[in-house]
């Protein structure tokens, strides 16, 4: 390779690099606590709300210095079923999957999200039409009406205040179906 390849590598990579440094660890555990929850959090990038009823949050942070990302629609909709989406934006969220996936000790090799992830969700405090400006908790259920061997719940929270997006583990039984509905 030539020296001008060689040296525009190097300043992506640095680039890369310098702008997953800027980013919010995704998890910190406590170090108080033997087995701590795998509850995460990412910086919200954007929140756009098409329809009072509809709004999608991007949010990034990093894990072992590498940026980590995915999209989430709250207000999405599937056949006739609102719910939530958890949308992947490419590589970023493939780390977010891995990332997850070593959080949550499962086992499997996970290499990339899907495209798009539908699941069921309850508003647990908060409002969508709201959601620009006030916190939002949701409780999350994959599979609802699937076979019980799917099945996974998790909490997602949008704190717009502290530009926050959290996703909180609702118990550790869950984490394989989780990582296992996220995953391609």
């Amino acid at each position: 390779m030539n020296a001008r390849v060689l040296l525009t590598m190097a300043i992506a990579a640095f680039s890369c690099l310098a702008a997953a440094q800027q980013l919010p660890e995704i998890y910190r555990p406590d170090p108080n606590e033997k087995d701590p929850w795998a509850d995460i959090a990412l910086r919200i990038e954007s929140l756009t709300c098409r329809t009072q009823s509809e709004c999608t949050v991007r949010a990034r942070g990093a894990h072992h210095g590498e940026s980590v990302g995915l999209e989430v629609v709250v207000g999405a909709i599937d056949g006739r079923r609102r719910g939530i989406s958890y949308r992947s934006i490419g590589e970023e969220s493939n780390r977010f999957i891995r990332a997850l996936a070593e959080l949550y000790k499962v086992r499997d090799r996970t290499s990339a999200m899907k495209a798009s992830t539908f699941a069921d969700a309850v508003v647990l405090s908060g409002n969508l039409s709201t959601m620009q400006s006030q916190r939002i908790d949701i409780k999350v259920f994959f599979y609802a009406d699937g076979p019980e061997s799917k099945y996974a719940e998790l909490y997602t929270n949008i704190d717009p205040v502290r530009g926050i997006l959290q996703v909180h583990e609702k118990d550790p039984d869950y984490r394989e179906n989780v990582i296992k509905a996220l995953a391609k």
